[in-house]
């Protein structure tokens, strides 16, 4: 079993989603739009920064770094950052924190684990959380990029509907070449351009 799901043959210039023709030139001049409007606070490290917070708060916890960072990626979905991380460690610590019974289990499943990524990859099993977990963890590993709905978002070049959230697997490598593409063309790391454009997405919408 490989963690990363790799697009073969030629990559997909184009996909009709949800109804509508969606190009890989479109996608990458969205992502590069939102990118020229960043502000240098927003040219930071973030996977970096937050990887280092994870290992932290692991030895604080005495627990392995992969059981922080599959908890921290499994209570992700639907919280913003800071509750995610004090969620986390209110479930390492306590065995609980407030998020919906799916996710609770994720997580339960994760911290019993044992800890290899495979293993947590599997038990994650969703293309964003599982993408966000190898982010947090390797954030100079090029291979994966996290796609939530923001970073759909910046694809699209406007607020995604609720629909549009919902991405099969095909859809998922799409948009995450988008950014490796853009990544690839600027030199720079994929999870940092998402993450970037992340930021000031949300600072001018």
């Amino acid at each position: 079993m490989g963690l990363l799901v790799i697009t073969m043959g030629e990559p997909m210039r184009k996909i009709i989603f949800k109804g509508n023709l969606l190009t890989k030139y479109k996608g990458k001049k969205n992502i590069r739009l939102v990118l020229e409007k960043r502000l240098k606070s927003e040219e930071n490290l973030w996977y970096w920064d937050n990887h280092y917070a994870i290992d932290e708060m692991a030895r604080a916890n005495r627990t392995k770094m992969s059981l922080a960072a599959g908890c921290t990626s499994a209570v992700s979905p639907m919280t913003n950052w800071d509750d995610n991380i004090e969620m986390a460690e209110q479930k390492i610590v306590t065995g609980h924190c407030k998020h919906t019974d799916a996710f609770n289990k994720k997580a339960d499943a994760v911290l019993v684990s044992g800890g290899s990524d495979d293993v947590i990859w599997d038990i994650l099993n969703g293309n964003k959380i599982q993408n966000f977990y190898m982010n947090l963890m390797y954030p100079n590993d090029k291979r994966y990029v996290t796609v939530d709905r923001h970073a759909i978002s910046i694809v699209l070049g406007r607020t995604a509907t609720k629909k549009e959230n919902s991405l099969t697997d095909k859809q998922y490598e799409f948009f995450a070449d988008c950014y490796r593409e853009v990544a690839k063309d600027l030199q720079m790391i994929p999870n940092l351009v998402q993450s970037i454009t992340w930021q000031t997405w949300r600072r001018i919408k």
